[in-house]
Formats: structure tokens, C-alpha cells, sequence
């Protein structure tokens, strides 16, 4: 896994001069991670975010290409311009302020409530251009695939010893396996279709245009095929209660995951419980598939995996052991 480096600015910047028809009046710097480095552009008339990914994630281009143009969608950014030999795209600004932004001070639920109706309304659209996204490489996680990434897993053990999990939480996991396809069947049983999942989707991947007031889904190189619910119950249990301090046996916890998961007519204990073992699972999943993606280990992040993953352990011991 090697060190982040950020890019060279200049050749970027002389890069969107070439494609702007207007004179660039301001560059500000908007994100420098190992998954994203973002400016934004500033001209006389209008602003616009240039994106720069690694490889392995400017596979966010073409996923953007085809929401918009096949799945004719409009709550997603559109792009002007890609620079394919430095993996680097520029869109005009499509809001303000994300969720995470506006709600620092407080939850605000009917935002909430509204992006990720705009997120459902994105993975509707997407269903049924799934052999589009898989030809383009999107992952392939849908159901008859997550055991064999789920044993990928729990069988890589440097890098579970790197997230701190000695050879006896190692252990447990691997017992984890034998009650993995019991959560796999219920999954199915949903009978809900496969979609383009945001694998990071949560408030900073919605973006609140105030004037017009719609919530845009951003951020999507980090992207998968399979079961709906998993970047949904990611948002709900890490957000509302680690975020938020919301407590997950609060009346107003149980209500905002309800009025969430209604947008896919799923309702009842049995699926609520549910949310409580995918929602740490797939953030766990998710991290250890953007280490692989940019090449870097992300060690401040270590112990929220291993957190996250035994929130699952303990959830999915007591559903199904």
C-alpha cells in the first residue's frame, strides 16, 4: 500500500483552461484524499469542480455517462469534459452545501428523509441497466457473489491483524462464515431488485441546491451491483447513531429508518432488525474495497472497521446463532 501524493495542480488547472470557453477567474481546493482530489473553478459566468481519481475509481465518469444518459436522470451531476490520461473529469456545480454541512448543528430529517428518496429514485433508475454498469466494471456484489467477497474477507488476515483483531476475533470471524448465507437467504427473500449501490453513500454524499432546493448524489466511483439495502442500512446505523448520538432503541431512530425504508415498501421487526447487520457490514466491506481501489491502508480509519465489524458480529450472532 503506498503513501498518498497529490497530484500536479498546474497541469490539471492547464488541462481545463483548454476546455473552458470562458477565462478562469479563482481555483480554490476543495478535497486532497487518496480517493479524490477536487478544485473548484471558478469563471466570470459560472463555477465548476474538477475531479481527479485514482485508476481503479474513474470508473465514476462513465457510471455518470449512463445516468444520465440512459437512465435519463437529472439528480446526478453532468459532465463537461474528461481527461481520460489524467483520469480527471470537470462538472458544473450542481448545488451548495452537503447534508453533512447542513446538518452540523442538527439533524434535519426532512432533508434527510429527501435525499435518500433521490438515492432510491438513483437505484430504481439503475435497475435495469445493470449489464451496462457490469460491462464498464462496476463490482459484481449481488447475491450469489457476496460469500465469495465475504470470504475474501474474513480470510485476509494481515489485513485483519492490521485493523487491530487478534488471532481469537480472527477466529470468530471465520465462525461467522457458517452463518453467513442464513443473512444471504433472508436478503433474498426481500425480493428486491439488483441496483447501482453508492458503497459510501451517506450525508456528505448528497448535495442540497438551495435555491431550487433538490438533493444531487455525488461521489460515485465507489459503486457496486447488488441488494438495495446495503449502502441504506450504512447511512441509517452509522450516521443517525454514531453521527447523531441517536440511539438505536430511540422512538426517533425507529421512525426515521421506517420512513426510509418504506421508499423500498419494506416494513416490519424482522427487516428492522435486519438493518442492524447489513449497515456495519456493508461500511466494513465498502472500506476494505477502497483500500484495494487507491492502494492505501487508511490507518486512522482502522479502528472504525474493526467496530464496525463486530457491531455485525454481535447483530448477526444473536439473529441467527
Amino acid at each position: 500500500m503506498s503513501e498518498y501524493r497529490p497530484p500536479d495542480k498546474d497541469t490539471l488547472i492547464n488541462w481545463v483552461k483548454s476546455v473552458l470557453p470562458e477565462p478562469i477567474t479563482e481555483v480554490e481546493d476543495i478535497a486532497a484524499t487518496a480517493f479524490s482530489y477536487v478544485l473548484k473553478i471558478n469563471t466570470s459566468n459560472r463555477s465548476y469542480y474538477l475531479k481527479k481519481t485514482p485508476p481503479k475509481l474513474y470508473i465514476e465518469a462513465s457510471v455518470i455517462d449512463i445516468l444520465n444518459a440512459d437512465c435519463s436522470l437529472e439528480n446526478v451531476p453532468q459532465i463537461v469534459a474528461k481527461n481520460n490520461d489524467l483520469y480527471c473529469f470537470l462538472m458544473p456545480s450542481c448545488g451548495d452545501l452537503t447534508l453533512r454541512t447542513l446538518f452540523e448543528d442538527r439533524l434535519q430529517k426532512e432533508h434527510l428523509y429527501k435525499g435518500t428518496q433521490s438515492y432510491v429514485d438513483l437505484q430504481k433508475a439503475s435497475s435495469v441497466y445493470i449489464q451496462k454498469f457490469l460491462d464498464i466494471g462496476v463490482p459484481d456484489w449481488r447475491i450469489e457473489n457476496l460469500p465469495n467477497i465475504y470470504a475474501a474477507f474474513i480470510n485476509d488476515e494481515e489485513r485483519l491483524a492490521e485493523w487491530g483483531l487478534n488471532a481469537g476475533e480472527q477466529q470468530r470471524c471465520k465462525y461467522s462464515r457458517e452463518l453467513f448465507p442464513k443473512l444471504c437467504a433472508e436478503l433474498e427473500g426481500l425480493n428486491l431488485p439488483d441496483v447501482l449501490n453508492h458503497s459510501d453513500f451517506h450525508p456528505n454524499a448528497m448535495l442540497l441546491n438551495q435555491e431550487t432546493n433538490e438533493i444531487k448524489i455525488i461521489d460515485l466511483g465507489e459503486v457496486t451491483i447488488g441488494n438495495p439495502l446495503l449502502p441504506l442500512t450504512s447511512c441509517i446505523t452509522n450516521y443517525l447513531e454514531h453521527r447523531w448520538k441517536i440511539r438505536a432503541d430511540a422512538d426517533e431512530y425507529a421512525a426515521i429508518k421506517a420512513s426510509i425504508l418504506e421508499q423500498w415498501n419494506l416494513r416490519g421487526d424482522d427487516v428492522m432488525d435486519l438493518v442492524e447487520i447489513i449497515g456495519p457490514l456493508n461500511y466494513a466491506l465498502a472500506f476494505r474495497e477502497l483500500m484495494e481501489l487507491c492502494g492505501h491502508n487508511f490507518p486512522k480509519w482502522h479502528k472504525w472497521i474493526k467496530l464496525a465489524f463486530f457491531d455485525y458480529l454481535d447483530n448477526l450472532e444473536r439473529r441467527y446463532a
